[in-house]
């Protein structure tokens, strides 16, 4: 288990802790451990598409 943890508050609307929960349902953790795997996952993503983005203009600056 992770013992370094920061507890955080956050307002979020009816909505998206429905959906939250429904995800955890899903995957069967509870809803802290939903919320850590989707923030991870969306870093990630974002993260990937930057450097897909500066792959794509190192290609582009190589094409010309």
């Amino acid at each position: 288990m992770v013992k370094n943890l920061v507890r955080v508050t956050v307002n979020l609307t009816p909505e998206l802790v429905e959906r939250i929960e429904a995800y955890a349902g899903k995957v069967n953790v509870n809803r802290t451990a939903a919320i850590s795997v989707l923030l991870s996952d969306a870093l990630d993503q974002k993260e990937t598409m930057k450097t897909i983005n500066s792959m794509m203009d190192i290609y582009q600056e190589q094409k010309q």
